[in-house]
């Protein structure tokens, strides 16, 4: 059994989506928001499936959003259930989406017009070390096209393919030609070679509203 124990992750970068609904057309709203929706979506999407579940009234957006006790999660749910109507609101809740997905189909998130072009790359140091050592993983990220919102996320891999450790940030509004860093330091518990992928894609990654742009992996050997 491999074992990583993340000692830190330190991210400097600016930061979409789901299942089966129809991609609807979006206006750009302010960035400000965008990142509101998808932080209070996942639990917003939660508390509506229990409410189905239980049989509770969901047959407005007023009856549905009042019930939460979040301020900022009502706030949410009213804008995107306004935007889209009760009966697309539930049956976009029941697909249970990511929540970049959700807050694009609200309109509350600009959806990118075109897929742009980006590079990664990344390193780890060192690239060979005995159990116990802690290792840093350093990489960054340039976009050839302006990228509206997206996801980096970076992963931990053994031998086996088996993903150690995973973790991802939402970006809006990437600069052309800047260059972002990503980096992420763990402590090598166990011994075998392991790989470090960064990866950026237009959306959510891994998601099947997104789109791959580019991902860089590296690998690294932990010894006894």
């Amino acid at each position: 059994m491999f074992k990583l124990i993340i000692a830190s992750i330190l991210i400097s970068f600016l930061v979409g989506c789901s299942v089966a609904m129809p991609m609807r057309v979006h206006k750009p709203n302010p960035y400000g928001f965008c990142t509101t929706c998808v932080f209070y979506m996942p639990g917003l999407v939660e508390d509506v499936l229990a409410m189905i579940a239980q049989g509770e009234d969901t047959s407005s957006c007023q009856s549905t959003c009042d019930s939460f006790t979040s301020s900022e999660e009502i706030m949410v749910c009213l804008q995107v259930c306004k935007k889209v109507g009760i009966t697309d609101f539930i049956s976009l809740i029941k697909e249970n989406p990511d929540p970049i997905y959700a807050c694009q189909y609200g309109d509350e998130c600009i959806t990118n017009p075109d897929i742009p072009t980006a590079s990664v790359t990344v390193g780890v140091k060192p690239t060979q070390a005995p159990k116990g050592t802690t290792f840093t993983a350093s990489g960054d990220y340039t976009v050839n096209e302006p990228l509206m919102i997206g996801s980096v996320a970076w992963n931990v891999t053994n031998a086996a393919g088996k993903v150690i450790f995973s973790d991802s940030k939402l970006v809006t509004n990437v600069a052309v030609g800047i260059t972002y860093p990503v980096t992420f330091q763990f402590l090598g518990s166990s011994t075998g070679t392991f790989e470090a992928n960064v990866a950026i894609c237009s959306g959510t990654c891994g998601s099947v509203h997104s789109v791959y742009i580019d991902s860089f992996t590296t690998s690294f050997l932990v010894t006894k």
